[in-house]
């Protein structure tokens, strides 16, 4: 047996070696695929603006997209002692405010109460850290947060929806999905629905993991709601109105109308 080992040792180190070869030369092949598939993603704004008016993206939602890209922030939650990590969207509302999502903070309360929640919040390639004061800045209901930043931020003026959107009508988030820049998503409005007591907006198609906390357009580049959650079998989003956004801030003391 020992006799069989020593001869085969030399088979063994070169089996090895090809299959070490094998698994580089699969990897660089990965790499490449990659590299290729990064190149074609839009480098800047005009090129996204292009890309989309190619598509039949009004062009008020394009210029929208152009205006709004700025105050698109991504946003993660985080907590050492409970070891503790979420993520989603938001936009800035004031220069020292970002409205998103309450669910992408799981343990919330706790975490609030005990001082030991901190936000990150990823804006224009730069980090600014930010907290939730007190109780003013959430509501369980409406599922809305308002995260208070430790810098200023300049801010773009959104317009504001009068109205819903027709049903029919394609209408548009952004938010940041797997990219470090946000990404448009088309959804088609259906209508509306209630539950327990709390009015929604109805979208086809679910919003993805990353767009919670996302403003939702309709096609004139006007926001019409924050992006709340997904059906359970993800065929429909749901979105909070703006309305409902616009009780929620009346109750924090930074927001100015």
């Amino acid at each position: 047996m020992l006799g069989f080992r020593a001869r085969a040792g030399p088979f063994v180190f070169l089996s090895l070696m090809i299959a070490a070869f094998s698994f580089f030369e699969t990897a660089r092949a990965d790499h490449e695929n990659i590299q290729n598939l990064l190149a074609r993603i839009p480098k800047s704004i005009i090129e996204a603006e292009n890309l989309a008016l190619e598509k039949g993206v009004p062009s008020a939602v394009v210029g929208r997209f152009r205006a709004v890209t700025p105050i698109v922030v991504e946003i993660t939650a985080f907590s050492k002692e409970y070891n503790y990590g979420s993520s989603g969207s938001g936009v800035l509302i004031a220069d020292d405010l970002v409205l998103s999502a309450l669910h992408i903070f799981p343990a919330f309360e706790e975490l609030i109460s005990s001082k030991r929640l901190r936000v990150r919040v990823f804006i224009n390639g730069e980090i600014v850290l930010g907290y939730i004061p007190d109780k003013r800045y959430y509501d369980i209901k409406s599922d809305l947060v308002a995260i208070k930043l430790l810098e200023k931020i300049p801010i773009v003026p959104v317009p504001i929806a009068q109205n819903d959107p027709a049903v029919g009508e394609t209408v548009y988030s952004f938010g940041y999905a797997i990219l470090d820049r946000p990404v448009r998503l088309n959804l088609e409005y259906v209508g509306d629905t209630y539950n327990s007591g709390q009015r929604y907006l109805v979208t086809t198609r679910s919003y993805e993991h990353g767009y919670s906390g996302s403003l939702l357009f309709n096609a004139r580049g006007e926001a019409i709601g924050v992006a709340a959650m997904a059906s359970e079998r993800g065929a429909f989003g749901f979105t909070v109105p703006w309305e409902t956004v616009l009780e929620f801030l009346k109750k924090i003391p930074e927001f100015k109308s």
